[in-house]
């Protein structure tokens, strides 16, 4: 069968095969189903389930009706197309995301900012009162992490089979650094077992977290902001309460979700160690992590001059959490680093600042430019700095021992540059709005590294709720425009983009027109 009759068949089916409103059915019929579980818990706590059962309802038989209507296409979508269903899946998941905070009575705008800051995994929140709050909307804000987080994995990797050169494009961007090269297993097949790996590790860390003495329910919604590095809790102070061990266990899944979920199908999948320290990206993460924590444990020694052991053993447990917590950009904290009382060092936050932005592993759910866009910079400038010794040497970047293309070079310079341009815009944006500079560039950087913990007067035990409505809006857009890597989400707002759109829609339209009209001669 030629291209055009393939064409006419999916046209003359197209109320049947349509792979874009198929996808968006099935995620309506998912958001539908997730929302049993706060559903259930709102009638155990004696607590208003209405707020979950009217959009329940509406979702399961929306997205059960389109399921039978559309199915997906025989061919494979366009980049166009693959990236239409990314930007319709996150509207989707924005909208009832935000429904149960809306009926429950919270503004429009701090539903849509809860609701964005949950599936982008950020984690800054607009809850006014943590003692009242009802426990259902506690456990969807999670929720809404937990599937923000395995949305990384559902959508961008689900979609690439589908996205022909375009996801392709996108992975060599997103996966650089995980040694995907030689990665010969269909991406759709093995994204099952990167699933199987979040579920995995969720389930995991829930039971750990209970054995240690977490009720159910924080230790329910600690796993689902964990995993997921969002940094979502059910308590205004956060970790801060908990014991050591829990802590430990904390810092332990922050690391896991913020690692590549390559690296974890050939390591913990595969029963395997030698993956983790084989791979570069990893390797430097822990040394960047380990390196900051120890710097800032120092200073902080320095500054206390309070060299006691049992003083020590906690100011480096404080430094190790922290930084972990905003390098995977999950946000969780365990002392108030914006009190000068507590931590007198400013160079501190500057380095937490920093940690952030450099954001964890590619292909995992944390935020951030991504440490192996930083290690393929550096090598490219070492090789800079060595070809001017010898002009006729050539030098290629590598990583794992594998060359990296000159695509994924410029990327990481690419990407980098969007961060910081984005930075500067919202700084200035907030100063405007009469923020503070440091409080100005502390929320830029949060919001598009998907961090959720703040420096200056927005700490991480601040909530966000007394902001201006046009900040909120602003910190909604850029934290969009961080969990989609900038340049990707930037295609929503760009006339290239719909144009091109249209003209692969009426390149199909006409293809199928004049196939028909051939048709039909030929019958005369």
């Amino acid at each position: 069968m030629s291209l055009i009759e393939r064409e006419v068949k999916i046209s003359r089916g197209a109320r049947w095969r349509n792979t874009i409103l198929h996808t968006l059915g099935l995620i309506m019929l998912l958001m539908g189903i997730s929302l049993i579980a706060p559903f259930v818990t709102a009638i155990y706590f004696g607590e208003n389930y209405e707020i979950f059962l009217t959009p329940l309802f509406i979702l399961v038989l929306a997205g059960l009706v389109m399921l039978v209507m559309f199915k997906e296409e025989e061919d494979s979508l366009q980049a166009t197309s693959g990236i239409m269903i990314i930007g319709g899946a996150f509207l989707m998941i924005l909208l009832v995301g935000a429904t149960p905070f809306v009926l429950y009575g919270m503004p429009p705008i701090d539903s849509l900012f809860e609701s964005m800051s949950g599936i982008t995994t950020t984690g800054h929140t607009m809850v006014r009162d943590f003692e009242t709050f009802p426990q259902s909307l506690f456990l969807w804000r999670a929720m809404t992490q937990w599937i923000g987080g395995v949305s990384v994995i559902l959508i961008f990797l689900y979609m690439l089979p589908i996205m022909g050169i375009g996801g392709k494009g996108f992975f060599i961007s997103e996966m650089s650094g995980s040694g995907t090269k030689n990665f010969s297993v269909r991406l759709k097949d093995s994204t099952k077992s990167f699933l199987l790996i979040y579920v995995l590790l969720t389930v995991v860390q829930a039971i750990l977290l209970n054995l240690f003495g977490v009720n159910v329910m924080d230790s329910i919604c600690m796993t689902l902001s964990t995993v997921s590095t969002g940094g979502f809790m059910n308590s205004a102070s956060s970790i801060a309460d908990y014991s050591n061990i829990v802590k430990m266990i904390d810092i332990a899944f922050m690391l896991l979700g913020g690692t590549n979920f390559y690296v974890h199908f050939k390591g913990l999948y595969r029963g395997r160690v030698k993956p983790y320290f084989k791979n570069t990206e990893f390797r430097w993460t822990i040394y960047w992590y380990a390196g900051v924590s120890i710097l800032i444990t120092m200073l902080l020694t320095q500054a206390s001059r309070n060299i006691e052991l049992d003083h020590l053993a906690e100011t480096m447990m404080d430094s190790l959490f922290t930084v972990v917590s905003m390098g995977t950009c999950t946000g969780f904290a365990v002392v108030d680093f914006t009190d000068p009382a507590i931590w007198p060092v400013p160079l501190c936050s500057i380095l937490l600042l920093i940690t952030a932005f450099v954001g964890g592993m590619s292909g995992s759910t944390a935020g951030g430019v991504k440490m192996y866009r930083f290690v393929i910079i550096g090598k490219y400038i070492k090789n800079s700095i060595y070809k001017t010794l010898h002009p006729m040497a050539v030098y290629d970047v590598k990583l794992d021992g594998i060359s990296v293309e000159e695509s994924s070079v410029i990327n990481a310079f690419i990407t980098l540059a969007l961060f910081a341009l984005t930075v500067v815009i919202a700084s200035v944006i907030f100063m405007l709005m009469g923020i503070l500079p440091v409080d100005s560039i502390g929320l830029a950087i949060t919001s598009v590294c998907n961090t959720g913990a703040s420096v200056g007067a927005y700490g991480p035990f601040d909530t966000l709720y007394s902001l201006d409505p046009i900040v909120k809006t602003v910190m909604i857009l850029i934290m969009f425009l961080g969990r989609l890597e900038i340049a990707t989400a930037l295609l929503f707002f760009m006339p290239g983009f719909w144009k091109e759109v249209i003209r692969n829609r009426g390149r199909r339209t006409r293809r199928v027109r004049e196939f028909n009209m051939r048709d039909r001669m030929r019958m005369r």
